[in-house]
């Protein structure tokens, strides 16, 4: 814990605030495609429903969709179900991340702990925060709403580690995307609906 409040944060720290964002922001991006995708927008207009909606909309939407697929129909489940799986994987890994993302991004920096001095008050992120070298290690605050503050300890190499993380992610929603779309279009040619399931 540091006790130094004239320490600056660090240009480091700001460079790694800073890939964590630039990499969230594609990763929304790629979620949003991926989404009005599987809800049947491959070069359509409905991509304007999902323009503009938060991150747990489109994860909750999106499995919502897969959860529709008929995989079953149309004989394509042995060649398929994976891609289905893969991207369900993808989207959960998502939410998983999308926590330590908002609190990067939208926390409050700074040197020492600013919510108290009392054990507990201010925890490490995980154990790699302890075994940082000390002027590595940042606090950051995130209003929890009516729960109150979180405060948590963060190295650099951390914050770092949560962009590379969401970077690999992104490639894995891509891929998964690709996949899917195989999907849709396998499915129109042979039963007329994109959307996998009957027809009926």
């Amino acid at each position: 814990m540091s006790t130094d409040p004239e320490r600056k944060l660090s240009g480091e720290l700001l460079t790694a605030i800073g890939r964590v964002a630039t990499a969230s922001a594609t990763l929304e991006a790629q979620v949003r495609f991926a989404v009005g995708d599987l809800a049947g927008g491959i070069g359509g207009e409905g991509w304007i429903i999902f323009e503009g909606q938060s991150m747990d909309w489109l994860i909750l939407n999106g499995i919502a969709v897969l959860g529709e697929y008929n995989l079953e129909y149309g004989g394509y489940t042995s060649a398929f179900r994976n891609s289905i799986e893969q991207m369900k994987k993808c989207l959960r890994d998502v939410e998983k991340v999308k926590s330590e993302r908002n609190t990067i991004i939208h926390g409050e920096w700074s040197s020492s702990c600013v919510t108290g001095w009392e054990p507990g008050d201010c925890l490490p992120h995980s154990t790699e925060t302890t075994d940082a070298p000390a002027e590595t290690i940042f606090h950051v605050v995130r209003s929890r709403y009516r729960r109150g503050y979180q405060e948590q300890q963060w190295s650099v190499a951390e914050v770092n580690k949560l962009a590379e993380e969401i970077r690999i992610l992104t490639g894995r929603i891509r891929n998964a995307r690709k996949k899917v779309n195989e999907i849709q279009m396998y499915t129109f040619s042979t039963t007329g609906n994109a959307g996998g399931g009957s027809t009926a």
